[in-house]
C-alpha cells in the first residue's frame, strides 16, 4: 500500500518538474516569438506610411520624379509604363488606391494585440531616434501585378535584384501576397554581399485598386537599430517569466518531493523495524527466519554445511533486578557489539528476544569448524562489562546444531539449538554444547512432567510429608519441615528435585508454593504452640507473586501464629539485591514470620547482604554434611559457617544428618539444630503422640568424640574474617 502511494507521488513530482522545464522553454520561445511579431507589426505600419508618402510623391503630385525620394535615388526601369501610370493618376485627380492592410482592423483580440505591440514598439523607438518606427526602409522596388519591374532604388543592384526576383522563395511569397491581398515577409532578407540577419527582412506589399492588385512594392526593411535593445528586453522578459513559472511549479514540486522523501524515510524505518531489533539494531526473529531459510537453500544446492547457534546470557535477570532495565538494555547493546566482533563478515547475528541471540555461520568445512566461534563467544562475553560505572561479570551458554545433517527446516533447527543451549546451562553455564538426539527425548519427558504436574495441582494430586527437626543439645523436637511429594499413576514417585525445577521453568511454582503454604498452615495450627512449621520458598515466588499477601492470607485463614512459621529460601535470593526484595523480607519479619537461608555455602552468597537481611536461621548445605567425614577442607567450611552464625547471633541448622559421627561433630563445633534420616524420615501425617513425646534418639555425650575424624585436634574457637 505504501509503495503504491509513493509511486503515485513520484509520478506527480516528475510530471511537475517536466512541465516546469517545458514551460520555461516555451516561455523563452514565446517571448522570442512575441518580440518578432512586434517587430513584424512595426515593419508593416512603417511600410504603410512609407508607401503612402512615395505614392503621393511619384504619382499624385505634378512634380518630376527625378531626384531623391525619402533619401534614396530612383532608377526607372520601365519609363513608358511609369509614365502611363503617372498620367492616369494625374488625369483622374483622385487617388483611389489603397495599401494592403498589415493586420485585421477592429476591436477583436488580434487587433488589441496589434495595438499593444505597436504602442510598445513605438515607445522603444523614442529611445532610438525621432522616427515613429523602429523599422527603416533602406531599398525598394515597384513591380507590376504580373511581376514586371517598374522602378527601383539605386541601392538595389540590378543583377542581384533580377536574381532575387527569379528566386523560388520570393516567387512563393509574391504569389501568396497576390492571392491573399496582404503583405508577406521574407526573413533574413539581404542583397548579395550583405550579411543575412534576423533583423534584415524583405516585405512584399500589394497596392490595391478595388479588389485588384495595381502594383506591388518590394521593400528592404532594416530593424537592426532594435537588435541590442530587443535582446535585452527579450532576455529580461523571458527571465522574469521563467522565474515566475519556475516558482509556480517548483514550490509544489518541492512540497511533493519533501512529502515523498518523508514517506520514503517512514517506509524505510517501518521496514527496518519490521525486520530488526529496535534496541540493538540486529536482525530480529522474523528476519532471522528468512535468512536461515535462504541459507538452507544455498547449502542444499552447494552441498554445504552451516551451524545454527543459540546464545543466552547467564543470570541476565539478576542484572535487571539489581541495576534496573536501563542498565540491562545497555548491557544487551554491548553484548551485541561483542557478538558481531566474534563472527565473520558472512555470518549473521540476530536477537531473538530478551537476552537470547542467534548466530548463523555458513560454509563450514566440517562440524568442528563451529567450535572456535563458540569458544570466542564464551570468552568475549565472560569478560567484565562496564555499564553505567558498574563492572558486571556475566557469561553465556551456547547451543549448536548443524544443517543439513540435523535438519533442513528453520524452526526445527532453532528448536534443536535451543535444546543444546538448555543442556549447556544445565552443565554449568559459560560453555557450549552440540545438539544430541537424546536431548529431544529429555525435553519431551520434561514437557510431559510439566503437563502432568499442572493437572495434579488442579486436581489435588500432590501431598505433603513432614520431616522433624531437633535441638542438637537438648534433643527436643523444635518443628517440622514441610516437603512436597508427588506420586504419579504411571511414573510412580517423582523426585522433588525434578518436579520443583520443572515447576519453576513452567511458571507453576507460584501455584505450588501457595498450595503448600495454605495447606501446611491449616495442618500446623493443630500442633502445640511451641512447634514450628518450616516451608521452603522458591526465589521465583519473590518475583512472580505478592508473597506478603499470600503469607498473610495463609496465616489469617488457618489461625496459625506468625511466630510459628519459618520461611526458608536459597542463598541465591541474596543476589537479588534490590529494594523490592528487601522490602518483602522486612514486611514478612514485621508480621512476626521467621526467615532462614537454606543450603548456605553452596551458592553465590553475599556476606554483606546476609548481615543486612533479617535472617534468624542458617541451614548448612547437605552436601557439606555428607562430605565432611573424609575431607578436612569441608570440615573447615562447616566450622566457618557455624562461626559466622554465632557471630551474627542466628540459629545454625544442619540437614541431611545420617550418622552418629556427623551429629557428634556438629554438636562439638556448636551447631544448634539438626535434621535428617538419623532423626526421622518425612512422614505424611503428624499424630498427637509424635508431637508430645518425640525427641532425638542420639545420646547426648558430654565428652567430645572424634569417631571417624581420627588424628584431628578438637575444634578451636572459630574466628572468621569477613570481607563484605
Amino acid at each position: 500500500m505504501f509503495r503504491k502511494f509513493f509511486a503515485r507521488d513520484r509520478m506527480i513530482m516528475a510530471g511537475l518538474i517536466v512541465l516546469g522545464v517545458l514551460t520555461v522553454i516555451a516561455g523563452f520561445a514565446s517571448g522570442r516569438t512575441v518580440f518578432q511579431y512586434a517587430l513584424s507589426t512595426d515593419a508593416r505600419y512603417a511600410a504603410s506610411q512609407w508607401i503612402g508618402k512615395v505614392e503621393d510623391r511619384l504619382f499624385a503630385q505634378h512634380s518630376s520624379p527625378a531626384g531623391r525620394i525619402s533619401g534614396q535615388d530612383i532608377a526607372i526601369v520601365a519609363p513608358k509604363l511609369f509614365g502611363d501610370i503617372q498620367a492616369r493618376a494625374r488625369e483622374t485627380r483622385a487617388y483611389k488606391l489603397r495599401i494592403a492592410s498589415p493586420a485585421p482592423q477592429g476591436f477583436g483580440l488580434l487587433g488589441g494585440v496589434d495595438m499593444l505591440l505597436s504602442g510598445w514598439i513605438a515607445s522603444l523607438t523614442g529611445y532610438l531616434d525621432a522616427n515613429d518606427h523602429v523599422s527603416k526602409i533602406r531599398n525598394f522596388a515597384v513591380l507590376e501585378a504580373d511581376g514586371g519591374l517598374i522602378l527601383r532604388s539605386s541601392g538595389f543592384d540590378p543583377k542581384a535584384l533580377d536574381s532575387f526576383l527569379a528566386d523560388t522563395r520570393f516567387q512563393a511569397e509574391f504569389y501568396k501576397s497576390l492571392s491573399t491581398r496582404s503583405s508577406r515577409f521574407i526573413d533574413a532578407f539581404a542583397m548579395p554581399g550583405q550579411p543575412a540577419s534576423e533583423f534584415q527582412k524583405g516585405l512584399v506589399v500589394p497596392l490595391l485598386q478595388g479588389d485588384k492588385v495595381a502594383r506591388v512594392y518590394i521593400l528592404a526593411v532594416d530593424q537592426s537599430s532594435a537588435a541590442a535593445l530587443s535582446r535585452v528586453a527579450l532576455l529580461a522578459a523571458s527571465t522574469m517569466t521563467s522565474l515566475l513559472i519556475l516558482l509556480s511549479f517548483s514550490v509544489p514540486a518541492l512540497v511533493a518531493f519533501r512529502r515523498t522523501r518523508e514517506r520514503w524515510e517512514t517506509e524505510d524505518k517501518l521496514r527496518f523495524l519490521a525486520m530488526h531489533d529496535p534496541l540493538t539494531g540486529l536482525p530480529n526473529r522474523v528476519y532471522w527466519q528468512k535468512v536461515l531459510e535462504q541459507a538452507l537453500a544455498r547449502a542444499k544446492r552447494r552441498n554445504g554445511l552451516l551451524a545454527v547457534m543459540c546464545v543466552d546470557l547467564d543470570h541476565f535477570k539478576e542484572v535487571n533486578d539489581t541495576f534496573g532495565h536501563k542498565a540491562g538494555d545497555a548491557l544487551l547493546m554491548e553484548v551485541s557489539e561483542r557478538l558481531k566482533s566474534c563472527v565473520r563478515e558472512t555470518d549473521i547475528v540476530a536477537r531473538l528476544g530478551g537476552d537470547e541471540f542467534a548466530i548463523l555461520a555458513e560454509d563450514l568445512d566440517d562440524p568442528s569448524g563451529a567450535i572456535p566461534l563458540a569458544r570466542r563467544i564464551c570468552q568475549q562475553l565472560s569478560s567484565n562489562f562496564n555499564i553505567e560505572g558498574h563492572d558486571l561479570a556475566i557469561s553465556c551458554s551456547v547451543g549448536i546444531t548443524l544443517a543439513p545433517a540435523e535438519g533442513s527446516e528453520a524452526a526445527d533447527l532453532l528448536g534443536k539449538a535451543d535444546l543444546a543451549l538448555y543442556r549447556a546451562k544445565h552443565d554449568g553455564r559459560n560453555t557450549f554444547r552440540f545438539f544430541e538426539p537424546e536431548m529431544d527425548s529429555h525435553v519431551r519427558k520434561r514437557r510431559i512432567i510439566a503437563s502432568e504436574l499442572r493437572h495434579a495441582l488442579h486436581n489435588d494430586g500432590l501431598h505433603i510429608h513432614y520431616q522433624p527437626q531437633f535441638d542438637l543439645l537438648s534433643g527436643a523436637l523444635t518443628g517440622y519441615e514441610a516437603l512436597a511429594r508427588w506420586t504419579h499413576d504411571d511414573m510412580g514417585e517423582v523426585s522433588p528435585s525434578k518436579f520443583i525445577s520443572i515447576a519453576e521453568e513452567n511458571g507453576l511454582i507460584g501455584m505450588l508454593g501457595e498450595w503448600m503454604l495454605k495447606t501446611t498452615c491449616r495442618s500446623a495450627c493443630h500442633w502445640p504452640g511451641d512447634t514450628r512449621l518450616t516451608v521452603n520458598i522458591s526465589a521465583a515466588q519473590f518475583i512472580a507473586q505478592d508473597l506478603v499477601k499470600i503469607v498473610g492470607e495463609s496465616l489469617s485463614e488457618s489461625g496459625l501464629a506468625p511466630q510459628r512459621l519459618l520461611l526458608e529460601f536459597n542463598e541465591d535470593v541474596l543476589l537479588r539485591n534490590n529494594d523490592e526484595m528487601h522490602r518483602t523480607l522486612k514486611q514478612l519479619t514485621a508480621m512476626g514470620v521467621h526467615l532462614a537461608i537454606d543450603n548456605f555455602g553452596a551458592g553465590n552468597s553475599s556476606i554483606s547482604n546476609l548481615i543486612r537481611l533479617p535472617v534468624s536461621k542458617i541451614n548448612i548445605d547437605q552436601s557439606f554434611i555428607h562430605q565432611m567425614e573424609g575431607d578436612q577442607n569441608i570440615r573447615t567450611i562447616v566450622n566457618m559457617i557455624v562461626g559466622l552464625g554465632k557471630s551474627l547471633g542466628v540459629t545454625i541448622s544442619a540437614g541431611g544428618v545420617e550418622t552418629e559421627a556427623q551429629a557428634q561433630y556438629l554438636r562439638q563445633i556448636g551447631c544448634n539444630e539438626v535434621q535428617g534420616f538419623l532423626y526421622g524420615h518425612p512422614q505424611p501425617e503428624i499424630g498427637e503422640g509424635n508431637l508430645t513425646s518425640q525427641t532425638a534418639s542420639v545420646e547426648l555425650d558430654t565428652e567430645p568424640v572424634l569417631l571417624p575424624f581420627e588424628n584431628e585436634a578438637p575444634p578451636r574457637e572459630n574466628v572468621v574474617r569477613l570481607v563484605g
